[in-house]
């Protein structure tokens, strides 16, 4: 079985409304927002240019939060949960797929105390291998 890259998203969780980490992502166009769920809140981002490579999706979501201002920054810090979450769709085609993240991605994510999530979507019918 493979899979293809399709999108990346972040995920966080606090129990404060970030409003201010969500504006500064939306401003660095990210799209998404916040909620409140069952006492806590809920944010979720995706972004546009993040569809080519889970690397470079990574890096580019790494620029971002970075160089997010002190107030923002503050925000991320709090939040009891950050992930980046890599998107694959699978398909059956009988050859694997393989993606790889180097050891300095990993240390900036180590860096932003953030998680890296992987998740496959099933897929509703084969993609041709190309």
């Amino acid at each position: 079985m493979g899979a293809y890259y399709i999108t990346s998203d972040l995920d966080l969780r606090a129990r404060f409304e970030p409003s201010a980490l969500d504006e500064a992502l939306r401003h660095a166009g990210l799209f998404g927002g916040i909620r409140q769920r069952d006492g806590y809140w809920q944010a979720g981002y995706s972004c546009a240019p993040c569809v080519d490579a889970p690397a470079s999706a990574l890096r580019h979501l790494l620029d971002i939060v970075e160089s997010l201002d002190p107030e923002a920054r503050d925000q991320w810090d709090r939040c009891y949960s950050r992930r980046f979450d890599m998107g694959f769709q699978s398909f059956d085609e009988r050859f694997a797929s393989r993606w790889q993240i180097n050891d300095r991605l990993m240390r900036r994510l180590a860096a932003v105390n953030a998680e890296l999530v992987v998740t496959i979507y099933r897929a509703e019918q084969s993609r041709e291998a190309t």
